[in-house]
């Protein structure tokens, strides 16, 4: 009787202790296929940052600033914008100036830049920014062409111009691959959360 007591105990202990061992053992992996996939969100938040977003951003702000000192150099209307029709002919020299030292190179570089690094878009999708700046960058090089080998005068077509929320679309798409991807980090333990500092 006792012996069948022990024997009983110790299989319901045994029992209990492969059980035990199950229910640690899943949670285990459980917690292990988090983390990777966490690691794997992580990493490709890294790259979405490095390889498109911060170039992306670093090359429309370039762009930005170069307009910006064309704006000082040549006659402007009551806007802000560059007033071609008060231009002289210096005047077309220097914005010839600008347009192939600056502009067209750095347009070509965005769309290498975006075609190059599509898989990156965030959620997989094309902002309607960027197809709108695919639109001006076509237009604005055709434009010059036909102007620069031509001699014709271009001034009368319109093109679609740069889209005015591209840089603000890339702006808040990087930062809020920045906000996840520290997140991230918090939830990993790589870095300290800003608002417990301040508290």
């Amino acid at each position: 009787m006792a012996t069948d007591l022990l024997n009983t105990l110790l299989g319901t202990g045994a029992l209990i202790g492969v059980g035990g061992w199950f229910v640690s053992h899943r949670l285990t992996s459980r917690r292990e296929e988090t983390a990777r996939r966490d690691n794997a969100a992580r990493s490709h938040l890294e790259v979405q940052i490095e390889q498109l977003y911060g170039p992306l951003l670093g090359l429309i702000q370039h762009s930005r600033i170069v307009f910006e000192v064309a704006t000082r150099r040549l006659p402007t209307s009551a806007s802000g914008q560059i007033d071609f029709a008060r231009f002289s002919t210096n005047d077309g020299e220097v914005w010839r100036f600008f347009i192939e030292s600056y502009f067209l190179p750095i347009n070509a570089r965005i769309r290498d830049l975006v075609r190059a690094k599509m898989h990156l878009l965030d959620e997989g999708i094309l902002p309607r920014s960027f197809e709108a700046f695919f639109l001006h960058e076509v237009q604005f090089e055709a434009l010059h062409r036909l102007w620069k080998d031509k001699g014709l005068d271009s001034s009368p077509i319109q093109g679609d111009g740069w889209p005015p929320s591209f840089e603000q679309d890339v702006a808040a798409t990087l930062g809020n691959l920045r906000s996840r991807h520290q997140a991230f980090l918090r939830r990993l333990g790589a870095t300290r959360d800003p608002s417990a500092a301040a508290s």
